[in-house]
């Protein structure tokens, strides 16, 4: 059998070497490769991406050290049972688990929070008024995803702490006071209390608190996720950090991109580092012009039926969820000052 260069693993990252004419042709192939690159070809190894280099090794064989073909062997298959978890949950005929709370969620916030605790994160866009929250409170219920970290805009921290107590009164909630870390075992009288089972911090607080929390949460929920939307952002990088460390990432916000598309890069990679690939990888892929400051999604529609079949995200209409969710009510909420 004829072979055509080597392919080695190199951390988080595939280098291809290999001949002029097949060089030229995984550049068609692969969106995502610099066009300029010549010589050694790099490809981020995401199981996605590894399982598209899989297909095209088998018209084009190259050579690899045994330890490369147990990874390129592993990612594909990876890849394709997310793709048959996301199709069986989001079939239609799906039957959710029940979630034992106080005040039980409907069918569709009982999927979407499935969906997260198997694929360990989840962007949930739903319309407003579906119930996001309630959603990602459902995933506080397993004991293995405690303790929680919510993160949350200035004024919302007391209004998460009556929805958790509302849905879930057994679990012990803890607002974040200061910026700095502090006993959050110690009580109002000094007296020791138990870590609690969820912490509510908002996002400024969040940069001084990251390295005292990130591998002590087993889940972190970013309210109104489109505040991580500026990667060079100091909350930014203490939300990566916590990310890293955590087993379940969600994200929640009715409306993910902000200003412009490209943004949703670094929104995607709070809930799922490397899920994507490089950021130049994504630009070339996705973007109108990958040297933009402000990068647009070239097809929108394309890039929101992607997230949605890889399980990244899930978006429901109030239309389509209609048949059981009561008209819009607004309930005023009490906030501090």
């Amino acid at each position: 059998m004829r072979l055509y260069g080597t392919v080695t693993l190199n951390g988080r990252q595939w280098i291809i070497e290999t001949e002029p004419q097949v060089a030229l042709r995984i550049k068609r192939v692969f969106q995502k490769i610099k066009k300029n690159q010549y010589g050694k070809l790099t490809l981020s190894a995401t199981p996605e991406n590894t399982r598209e280099l899989e297909w095209f090794l088998k018209r084009y064989p190259m050579t690899m050290e045994a330890p490369d073909k147990e990874r390129l062997d592993e990612l594909p298959y990876e890849h394709q049972q997310t793709e048959l978890l996301v199709g069986q949950i989001l079939g239609g005929s799906y039957e959710a688990p029940v979630f034992e709370m106080a005040v039980q969620p409907r069918d569709y916030q009982r999927i979407s929070a499935d969906l997260a605790m198997k694929t360990g994160r989840l962007l949930i866009a739903d319309d407003v008024g579906l119930g996001k929250t309630a959603q990602a409170i459902c995933t506080f219920t397993d004991p293995s995803n405690l303790p929680a970290l919510v993160v949350t805009l200035a004024h919302l921290p007391k209004q998460w702490q009556r929805e958790v107590e509302k849905f879930a009164p057994s679990l012990r909630t803890h607002v974040i006071k200061k910026g700095t870390p502090y006993d959050i075992c110690k009580g109002k009288r000094g007296e020791k209390v138990l870590f609690p089972d969820v912490i509510i911090i908002n996002y400024h607080k969040l940069t001084g608190w990251a390295e005292t929390l990130a591998g002590i949460v087993k889940t972190v929920v970013y309210d109104e996720v489109q505040e991580l939307r500026r990667a060079e952002s100091l909350k930014y990088a203490g939300a990566i950090h916590i990310s890293e460390q955590a087993n379940l990432k969600l994200g929640l916000s009715a409306t993910p991109i902000y200003n412009y598309g490209g943004e949703i890069y670094s929104v995607v990679s709070a809930i799922d580092p490397g899920c994507l690939g490089e950021k130049d990888e994504f630009m070339r892929e996705w973007c109108d012009s990958y040297v933009s400051d402000r990068p647009k999604i070239r097809d929108p529609k394309a890039f929101g039926s992607y997230l949605r079949e890889q399980g990244i995200m899930i978006r429901r209409t109030r239309t389509e969820v209609g048949r059981e969710l009561a008209p819009l009510t607004k309930i005023p909420q009490a906030i501090e000052a």
